[in-house]
C-alpha cells in the first residue's frame, strides 16, 4: 500500500491499542483499517466504512498472525483526497489510506476523527485526531 498514516502524537496508554483479527495479508504500519463483523479489521477501501484504527505494526502474508494491534487514539498525519478540509471537520475513509470531509450521513464508526489542520488541496497531509470521534 501507499499513502499510510504517520504518528503525530500518541494519546492515552500508548494509543489506545486494541486488538483485531485480520487475514493472512500485508497490512503496512500506519494503514488505515476498516471493521468488520466479528471485530476484524481490514484495509480501507471504500468510501462510507466503518474506522477500525491505524495499524500498530506491520504484517506479513504467511507469518501465522492472526490478531494486530490498531491505535484508536492519537493525532495522526494523513493523506487526504477531494474537497477542502477545515481545522474542525469531521473525517471519513475515501478510500486505501486517505480521508475526506465526512459527508452529513457519516455518523459513528464511519467518522475517523477530528481535522486539526486546513488543507485545500488533493494529497494534503491533514493532522488528524482519531480518539475524537
Amino acid at each position: 500500500m501507499a499513502n499510510e498514516s504517520s504518528i503525530v502524537e500518541l494519546g492515552g496508554n500508548g494509543g489506545k491499542v486494541m486488538n483485531f483479527t485480520v487475514g493472512d495479508n500485508t497490512i503496512i504500519k500506519g494503514a488505515l483499517l476498516t471493521l468488520v463483523d466479528p471485530r476484524t479489521a481490514s484495509g480501507a477501501t471504500g468510501v462510507s466504512s466503518n474506522f477500525a484504527g491505524v495499524a500498530a505494526a506491520d504484517k506479513e502474508v504467511g507469518d501465522g498472525a492472526t490478531t494486530l494491534g490498531l491505535y484508536t487514539d492519537g493525532v495522526f498525519l494523513m493523506s487526504t483526497s477531494g474537497a477542502t478540509i477545515v481545522a474542525g471537520n469531521n473525517v471519513m475513509l475515501s478510500g486505501a489510506n486517505f480521508v475526506d470531509v465526512a459527508n452529513a450521513a457519516a455518523s459513528g464508526a464511519q467518522i475517523v476523527g477530528t481535522a486539526l489542520n486546513t488543507v485545500d488541496t488533493n494529497s494534503e497531509n491533514c493532522q488528524v485526531d482519531i480518539g475524537r470521534r
